[in-house]
Order: C-alpha cells, then sequence, then structure tokens
C-alpha cells in the first residue's frame, strides 16, 4: 500500500495551526504541520505507527493513532492508560510522550 501526504492545510472552523494530513497503512493521520512523514513503522491490534521528522527540532519522532479509540470502554481505558503512563515515564529505553494532537473536531472525535 502507497503512503500519501497532503502538505499542510489549515483545519476550517477551528483556531488550531494548520495541520499536515498523511495516510499510512490506510489509517488517515492529522498532526501539527511541523511533523513530516519519514516511513511507516507497523500496524498492530491497537493502531499504525509511523516515524516523522519534527522539522522545527531536528529530532525523529515516532506517531500513533488508534482508531475508534472510544468506541469500547475497555480499548479506551487501556489508550487512556498508555497517554497517562508514557507522560511520567523518564527511561533511556522506553520512548518518551512529546505531544498530543487535539482532535480537528471535537464532536466528531474517534481517533487518538
Amino acid at each position: 500500500m502507497v503512503d500519501t501526504v497532503v502538505d499542510a492545510v489549515p483545519v476550517s472552523g477551528t483556531n488550531r495551526d494548520p495541520v499536515r494530513q498523511f495516510v499510512v497503512r490506510g489509517s488517515r493521520f492529522e498532526v501539527a504541520s511541523k511533523y513530516t512523514l519519514i516511513k511507516a513503522v507497523g500496524k498492530g491490534a491497537y493502531g499504525v505507527v509511523c516515524s516523522c521528522r519534527d522539522t522545527e527540532t531536528g529530532l525523529k519522532v515516532a506517531v500513533k493513532k488508534v482508531e475508534d479509540a472510544i468506541v469500547d470502554p475497555v480499548d479506551a481505558k487501556r489508550t487512556l492508560r498508555e497517554i497517562k503512563l508514557l507522560r511520567f515515564l523518564n527511561h533511556e529505553n522506553i520512548i518518551a510522550l512529546v505531544d498530543v494532537q487535539p482532535p480537528s473536531d471535537s464532536s466528531a472525535f474517534d481517533d487518538v
């Protein structure tokens, strides 16, 4: 499957900064315009992960998207638990949480 990239576009009807949109392994990502897609990393039971570069700092980051994160209460709790744990863990062998992107439309919020 070919990954597609749409350059940074403003999100209509919101006060958010422009976002960069791309499709990786069938999942549509909407991230801050400072992130550029490098490649797809993997797809698992809880989401799709891709590698991106932060153009402001030059750091390589992993971006994870969990689709339909709040449909099942058990999956929603697991996703929230993962975010909470990653916020507090600081170890060289554990990836750090850098940012959580807010949804472009909070009324149709399904994905994290």
